[in-house]
């Protein structure tokens, strides 16, 4: 009878501490500040648009829609350019990202205007790759997107 009670003592014990630790744990992210929660929304939403352009750049107008091609897609000009635009404003980014010294307002801003210069030099060529890849899934379920963003278009 004392073995079982210890058994059970050790359980209950055990148990509570974890629940103790998950509530503390709950508690302390409904109460984070917008100091800390900015940031991590704003590192999400440029992941996503990441994802997102370049997961349509294997689309047309970017690609050669020839078939005289072996394997994979083959890059138009326009294509290299956008592709080359898109990881010259990641290394922008992944620059001030690194540097750290922003304020998280700043930190926001600068996440979400990262690929302005993308989004306006080729705005019509990426409605046209986004419609392509829209059109590709006609009639057809897409897949499921996680919570992250558009990764349910991770091609390249």
């Amino acid at each position: 009878m004392i073995a079982i009670s210890l058994v059970t003592a050790s359980g209950w014990w055990s148990s509570r501490r974890k629940f103790i630790r998950l509530r503390t744990e709950t508690d302390r992210k409904g109460s984070r500040e917008i100091t800390e929660i900015l940031p991590e929304v704003a590192h999400h939403a440029w992941l996503s648009m990441y994802s997102t352009l370049f997961s349509i750049s294997v689309y047309p107008p970017f690609i050669n829609e020839s078939k005289d091609h072996d394997w994979g897609h083959q890059f138009t000009k326009l294509g290299d350019e956008y592709r080359e635009k898109l990881h010259e404003a990641q290394r922008d980014w992944f620059e001030k990202y690194d540097a750290n010294q922003l304020s998280p307002l700043n930190f926001a801003q600068e996440a979400l205007t990262s690929f302005d210069k993308v989004l306006t030099k080729y705005r019509k060529e990426i409605e046209t790759a986004h419609h392509n890849l829209m059109k590709q899934y006609e009639g057809k379920p897409m897949p499921v997107r996680d919570q992250n963003g558009f990764n349910w278009v991770r091609i390249w």
